[in-house]
């Protein structure tokens, strides 16, 4: 792993932590969603396969909720 990914994986962990600590002390709602998405992107950044799959579930008749995704050439997909 190169170094701007450490960095980067840094930074996500820095944002989740903060976002932890603000939700515990009630961060509203709105402020909440905006904040994970910002990290949803910050994960997508560093990993492609997971923005695939991300920008897939979130697409029209892609995956629904509590449904795990599974790629076209899977047995069961």
């Amino acid at each position: 792993m190169c170094s701007s990914e450490d960095g980067a994986i840094a930074e996500v962990i820095r944002a989740i932590d903060q976002l932890a600590e603000d939700a515990g002390q009630g961060l509203e709602a709105a402020e909440m969603s905006a904040r994970v998405a910002a990290v949803w992107g910050m994960l997508s950044a560093l990993d492609p396969e997971l923005a695939r799959l991300r920008a897939a579930y979130e697409a029209p008749g892609g995956g629904r909720a509590g449904q795990a995704l599974r790629p076209p050439d899977h047995p069961e997909g």
